[in-house]
């Protein structure tokens, strides 16, 4: 009886330390991506796109022109990931230049008051993680 005993015991630690290595075999790598990603970010930017609205008084013409802006840099560096010729420091570099393209034309859809309030949040953020 007590080797029965042992040997199911033996059996039920084996099953359950061999649980992380079989998920690990059934894992995507967009499963893995997710999980190692900060999880909170995804769903706190459409929080964070509303309070800018509201705090920057936009305009219903301008919050327009800023999601179409965003679209097409969204496809563009979508372009740049899937093209295959690119390295990987090429990759960064054009994704660097369409995103501070886009920053150029983001801000001169804003009014120099709403400008400078932006600027204003940029100081805060960057003196609250301790950048400047």
């Amino acid at each position: 009886m007590k080797t029965l005993t042992k040997l199911s015991l033996l059996t039920l630690s084996l099953a359950t330390l061999s649980l992380p290595i079989l998920r690990a075999a059934d894992d995507t790598k967009a499963e893995k991506l997710a999980r190692q990603a900060r999880p909170g970010i995804a769903r706190r930017l459409p929080a964070v796109r509303k309070q800018a609205i509201r705090k920057l008084d936009l305009s219903a013409d301008q919050i327009s022109q800023l999601k179409a802006k965003r679209q097409a840099v969204r496809e563009t560096a979508k372009a740049i990931r899937q093209d295959q010729s690119l390295t990987r420091e090429q990759k960064k570099a054009k994704l660097r230049e369409a995103l501070q393209a886009t920053r150029g034309e983001v801000r001169s859809t804003l009014t120099p008051d709403q400008q400078a309030k932006v600027k204003k949040f940029r100081e805060r953020l960057k003196a609250r993680r301790g950048l400047i």
